[in-house]
């Protein structure tokens, strides 16, 4: 679990956001409902709980701030780690902000959700262990390539070993619930690498936000992923990743 949930903030995100050249949507002409939604990925590697934050933010009708925090996992389970399906690895959303990824429509085709629309990176693991592996901690060279649409980025040590792969398409990493009646304790199978709420009351809020917000703005959501870490270097001014000096903290 997030050990201070109380770092995940407004003004900690828009501090982040002139760091990392993201987006962070406002009350635009009056409107409302330009919602944020934010991912936070705990430090504790080890999956399988929910123990990551969905932060869920806009300007209401009256104008007022509103921040919600939800439990979900951001992460695949340990079950769909260790039953790795696909041969590539299985997916972990790669920190990042993906602009319109998703939109309104249905899990699976069972219930409504937010689904992937647009490109996203996913981070593969295949090593089929219980152990999130998303650091790249060293590497000595690379190599990208794309095969049927989907690029790749493969990460290899001194030795030639590969340690690392990227991948950038549509995998179907959604925004969805787990049981439908109970808050769950362990994610089990209801996560391939996927975000996945804990609680289905607060999940059936979230969506109508979302639902609130595609009055307004269309049926058009933007994911961004952080982690916990991050938001660390950035209280500390000791950030994980380089400021894009090119680019202008934007309102949009």
């Amino acid at each position: 679990m997030i050990k201070d949930i109380e770092i995940c903030n407004h003004n900690r995100f828009t501090i982040m956001a002139k760091e990392l050249g993201y987006n962070i949507f406002p009350l635009r002409e009056g409107k409302p409902y330009n919602i944020n939604i934010w991912g936070v990925r705990s430090s504790n590697q080890k999956a399988g709980k929910f123990d990551d934050l969905l932060c869920v933010f806009y300007y209401d009708e009256n104008n007022e701030l509103v921040f919600n925090k939800y439990k979900v996992t951001v992460d695949p389970s340990d079950l769909s780690l260790m039953n790795m399906k696909n041969k590539l690895g299985v997916a972990i959303i790669k920190p990042g902000q993906y602009n319109g990824s998703h939109i309104l429509g249905f899990h699976k085709g069972q219930y409504e959700a937010l689904v992937q629309k647009k490109p996203i990176t996913v981070i593969r693991d295949f090593n089929r262990d219980a152990i999130l592996d998303t650091q790249l901690n060293s590497y000595f060279n690379s190599h990208t390539f794309s095969k049927n649409g989907v690029v790749y980025t493969e990460y290899y040590d001194d030795e030639n070993k590969l340690i690392f792969r990227d991948t950038t398409g549509i995998f179907g990493i959604n925004i969805h619930r787990a049981s439908a009646y109970h808050i769950l304790e362990s994610v089990g199978l209801y996560s391939e690498g996927c975000i996945v709420f804990q609680n289905p009351k607060e999940y059936i809020e979230f969506i109508d936000i979302c639902k609130r917000g595609a009055k307004y703005y269309g049926n058009s959501y933007t994911l961004t992923v952080i982690t916990e870490q991050q938001i660390y270097n950035s209280i500390y001014n000791r950030r994980s990743l380089p400021i894009n000096k090119n680019s202008k903290y934007k309102h949009i």
